[in-house]
């Protein structure tokens, strides 16, 4: 851990991974998906000058505005399903076992929620991903 977290800042002046609640790590795609196109971070800067270049290739913008696209939109679309899903339970069930199935959706639309504030705070640090914050 402390080699990718040496890494990460070495090439990007930033730390790239999210420490959940309960230790567990994973990447944090939208963070890399940002400091990657941040001219200021330091392999970004290197690539520039190693290329002649003075700003990032149109490509490398558009496809971080994508994922940032992409991703609003799987959110979006996966809440839904699950505001249909528990519609249907909500007639089917009922008693002890609605009210299991009801934690059960909370559970899910809690990590949802989660998903759209992170989603959220990326795009805050992005001047040109803000009108893809949900």
């Amino acid at each position: 851990m402390k080699e990718i977290r040496f890494l990460s800042k070495a090439m990007y002046a930033d730390d790239n991974l999210y420490t959940l609640d309960n230790g567990h790590y994973f990447l944090d795609y939208l963070k890399m998906t940002r400091v990657s196109t941040d001219v200021k971070s330091p392999s970004i800067k290197a690539f520039l000058v190693r290329n002649g270049m003075l700003k990032l290739p149109n490509l490398s913008i558009e496809n971080a505005i994508n994922i940032f696209k992409r991703h609003k939109e799987a959110i979006l679309h996966n809440i839904e399903e699950v505001n249909i899903q528990s519609g249907k339970i909500q007639k089917e069930y009922s008693g002890e076992e609605l009210d299991h199935k009801n934690k059960q959706i909370e559970k899910i639309l809690d990590k949802y929620n989660w998903l759209k504030d992170y989603h959220n705070r990326e795009c805050e640090k992005l001047s040109w991903v803000h009108e893809y914050k949900i």
